[in-house]
């Protein structure tokens, strides 16, 4: 039969049977100068491998297991055999080499099949997670809210933040602290309520300074950088960004506490770090931003929650400044 007519029996395309012949699972039948000419055990081996796909194992695994398969039929097990221990204790080495054989086979075939099952409870998991996730996000069309990676409480706090700044230049920081916000919670490194609960305590009279912070930081811009004005104005508002974070220790404590530890951990202060560095281009917000920092690292409340070499990092950049 030709290739189209295996391909419309197996219920696939040419372009699966060609794929499958790059990979060296469908052996390609001889031509001898005409068309390919496939015959019923290509269609067989096809249907076979086309099921087990089906199932769930990878095309890999797939590969592994055919090729398993055909080393135990060019060694099958001799007809017959000793009938007791004497004659099984006589039994020619040959013999026992091809039994040694089918079973590393079957062995083998087993972690393949056992290993496919694993991956299939992983993507089952994946997509009940999925699943909730998208259950949300349908919750939250229907009380109006935004499309949005971040919780409701922290997409109010930034709507909130954002109609009380009045400088263009804090518009801007607002959104990129709430970019930061999403890109921590949807890459995992941030749990969703952690931040949440935090700026749950932040109330009418925090929510004003916090605008009025917005404020004065983007204010450094409108200052030369060597300017002892711009300098004292740096000090004064993290001095003040310090206040804030004190009054809100015993909360800030538990959102620590909430974070992930580890390597996870590390990464997420690291991306942190990194990402308010890069959102502040003027020397001066640069200058307060490691400031801030510096005074989560030797908080003696929040610097447990942090690893030691990120504290270190963290004292070192301020001090460059």
């Amino acid at each position: 039969m030709k290739v189209k007519e295996m391909a419309d029996l197996a219920g696939t395309t040419t372009r699966t049977v060609r794929h499958y012949h790059h990979l060296g699972l469908l052996p390609v039948p001889p031509t001898r100068g005409m068309p390919r000419d496939y015959g019923i055990e290509h269609l067989a081996r096809l249907m076979r491998i086309r099921w087990l796909a089906e199932s769930g194992m990878s095309l890999e695994r797939i590969g592994h297991l055919l090729a398993q398969e055909a080393h135990k039929e060019e060694a099958p097990s001799s007809p017959g055999g000793p009938s007791d221990e004497d004659g099984a204790a006589a039994a020619h080495p040959k013999q026992q080499e091809r039994a040694t054989s089918r079973a590393d086979s079957d062995r083998s075939a087993l972690d393949d099949l056992e290993a496919t099952l694993s991956e299939i409870d992983q993507r089952i998991a994946l997509l009940r997670r999925q699943r909730r996730r998208v259950d949300q996000l349908v919750q939250r069309v229907r009380r109006g809210e935004d499309l949005s990676g971040l919780p409701g409480a922290v997409e109010d706090f930034y709507r909130d933040i954002m109609g009380r700044v009045r400088r263009p230049g804090a518009h801007r920081l607002v959104r990129d602290k709430k970019h930061i916000g999403t890109f921590l919670m949807t890459s995992g490194l941030l749990p969703t309520t952690a931040l949440a609960l935090f700026l749950d305590e932040f109330g009418e009279d925090e929510r004003a300074l916090c605008a009025e912070l917005l404020d004065r930081f983007d204010a450094l811009t409108d200052l030369p950088p060597n300017d002892p004005t711009c300098t004292h104005a740096g000090r004064a508002l993290a001095e003040e960004v310090g206040q804030l974070i004190a009054r809100h220790a015993a909360s800030g404590l538990d959102m620590v506490r909430m974070l992930p530890g580890g390597r996870l951990g590390t990464r997420m202060w690291s991306r942190y770090g990194n990402l308010m560095t890069l959102t502040f281009r003027h020397p001066a917000q640069r200058a307060l931003a490691a400031s801030i920092l510096a005074h989560i690292a030797t908080d003696p409340h929040l610097a447990p929650g942090i690893a030691p070499d990120l504290r270190k990092e963290w004292t070192r950049e301020h001090q460059s400044h």
